[in-house]
């Protein structure tokens, strides 16, 4: 029996020995919650953006969030850029902070990162003492004042931490230690055996000292999804939520170059040049389970810029072929594609690092 031919720009695969036609398959897509470019073997643009944006904010374009309901919005990225030193006060131990409020950044004059000033005194994340510390704000588009019930309202898509030691080389050294909350609570007043306590931190050294060590964002509950008119402090639950402390050597006072980024999404009266947001909650469903939802996937790591596309496309399989969550167009994973899961998480964390870098 000859198969029933589709225009090409409503692609269907049909079984005919089934006994479907084009008005039956056209009934199903229509069923169906994702745009009809979506297949098993086809990711919609909006969830290769979103993809991109988890992976890597640092260098990802600025995109919605691709669930239900879809939305009039205005995505956007912000930026925070500076540097810290180690504290030279004998009681700080030598240790140095920065520490990112993903949320305030949606803002421009709520502090988005913070870090020690050189007064410094305590070997913490002291963010409550004056003159402890130092605060930093985004290049966003409007202040807190602008945000209302319906003037405006912003919520955070994806963001990022970066460090990375600048001291002279011959003079190099310490080690950092970096985290991201794992309930959201702000890492205020915590200390480098605080940070050591967590699974999900994790400590570098050595030469990685000299390349970015990144730390990313993730949502770990529903109100993650949330528009906000208000942004949470630094020192209350979901405010700062990644930072790293970097230990000095005796005697040798480190210097650290941050970066942090912030992929947002705007909504409201006021807000000028939006666009509809695509909205696709069986590719969302397939990110959460298989990306946003993987801890050990958001551990602080060395960037590594040559495995920046292979981390990508493996980001792209797994939640095309890995996904429990199934569907006609995220297909359950099949046996051969959980063995390669396996196989990979049961590697050493060195190949994680090549090619989940961005992870």
């Amino acid at each position: 029996m000859t198969k029933t031919r589709i225009p090409a720009r409503n692609q269907f695969k049909l079984n005919s020995s089934k006994g479907k036609n084009f008005r039956a398959a056209a009934r199903e897509q229509k069923a169906r919650d994702v745009p009809l470019w979506a297949d098993e073997d086809v990711l919609s643009p909006a969830i290769s953006q979103y993809i991109d944006a988890i992976v890597d904010p640092f260098e990802a374009p600025p995109c919605s969030l691709p669930n239900q309901p879809p939305l009039m919005t205005r995505p956007a990225k912000y930026w925070t850029k500076g540097t810290f030193s180690s504290s030279p006060v004998a009681g700080a131990g030598g240790v140095g902070f920065v520490i990112m409020n993903p949320g305030s950044g949606i803002s421009n004059n709520t502090p988005s990162v913070l870090t020690n000033s050189a007064a410094l005194a305590l070997p913490q994340i002291d963010i409550t003492t004056a003159g402890a510390f130092t605060n930093y704000f985004s290049n966003a588009d409007y202040p807190a004042a602008d945000f209302g019930a319906a003037a405006k309202q912003g919520r955070v898509v994806a963001a990022g931490l970066r460090i990375r030691n600048i001291t002279p080389n011959l003079s190099r050294g310490g080690q950092c230690i970096g985290l991201a909350s794992p309930a959201h609570e702000t890492l205020s007043g915590l200390t480098v055996t605080n940070l050591d306590a967590f699974q999900e931190s994790a400590r570098h050294g050595g030469k990685d000292l000299s390349s970015w060590i990144e730390v990313t964002w993730r949502p770990v509950d529903t109100d993650d999804y949330d528009f906000m008119i208000t942004f949470p402090a630094a020192n209350q639950p979901n405010g700062a939520t990644l930072g790293f402390i970097v230990v000095a050597p005796s005697g040798s006072p480190q210097t650290y170059e941050f970066e942090a980024y912030g992929i947002y999404e705007l909504q409201g009266q006021l807000v000028t040049s939006k666009t509809f947001s695509v909205a696709d909650s069986k590719g969302f469903d397939a990110v959460s389970n298989s990306l946003v939802a993987a801890p050990k996937l958001h551990k602080p790591h060395v960037r590594d810029e040559k495995m920046r596309g292979a981390a990508k496309l493996a980001a792209n399989f797994v939640v095309k072929h890995m996904s429990t969550h199934g569907g006609p167009a995220y297909p359950p994973p099949k046996q051969e594609h959980k063995n390669i899961l396996t196989q990979v998480l049961d590697m050493a964390p060195s190949f994680l690092n090549a090619v989940g870098t961005f992870f």
